[in-house]
């Protein structure tokens, strides 16, 4: 929300004391061990994200393997009694 407001993330002042990446880059600062580690930080997230988003594809689509290979099929003849559901009548319904 501060970024769509100002333009530029938010700088909590406990950021002065532990320079982030940005403040380090508007103060100038020089300290070019520290950055290196910020951005050695930085892309060991990343990386930490691309494999948490990986697992969690794979786990999807073992469950909707499972799923459908445990899902049955149900066969409908004329003359069964069935129960047909339209979402889209609810509203004319009011709460119950």
């Amino acid at each position: 929300m501060f970024r769509l407001v100002y333009g530029k993330e938010v700088v909590m002042p406990a950021e002065f004391i532990v320079p982030s990446l940005q403040v380090a880059t508007i103060t100038n600062m020089v300290e070019t061990n520290t950055m290196q580690r910020r951005l050695d930080q930085l892309m060991e997230i990343n990386e930490d994200r691309f494999i948490i988003s990986f697992h969690q594809r794979v786990q999807k689509v073992q469950r909707k393997v499972w799923h459908d290979k445990h899902i049955g099929n149900k066969y409908f003849h004329q003359g069964m009694l069935v129960f047909l559901y339209c979402s889209k009548f609810l509203k004319h319904l009011g709460k119950f």
